[in-house]
């Protein structure tokens, strides 16, 4: 996952996966247009069909929005100097966000 190819690989998979998905349902509507009725296990192809539409849409969502994160991560260790927020918004500590004594576990 650290490697610069990976969202490529994401992108590339999830497109292999939706035109996989994608040629099932052609096929299972052009077997349905033909003879009106569809092969045997058309309810489990047609749910395979679906999974692998959905599979492919995330992945390549995945691997666009992964590709898009990697390049903003890189213009802001540029522009900032590896900071998160180059900007400081009332922040002044990192302690400074959870002042109470009691912690979240402590079950009050």
């Amino acid at each position: 996952m650290g490697k610069a190819s990976f969202p490529g690989r994401c992108i590339t998979a999830g497109a292999f996966s939706l035109l996989a998905g994608l040629v099932l349902d052609v096929f299972l509507f052009a077997a349905w247009i033909t003879d009106g009725s569809s092969p045997s296990r058309a309810l489990a192809l047609a749910g395979l069909a679906q999974a692998l539409v959905i599979a492919g849409v995330v992945s390549a969502g995945f691997g666009v929005l992964y590709r898009i994160q990697l390049g903003q991560s890189a213009y802001r260790n540029c522009q900032a100097g590896g900071e998160i927020l180059p900007f400081r918004i009332g922040i002044r500590s990192p302690a400074a966000a959870d002042s109470s004594p009691l912690s979240a576990a402590g079950g009050d």
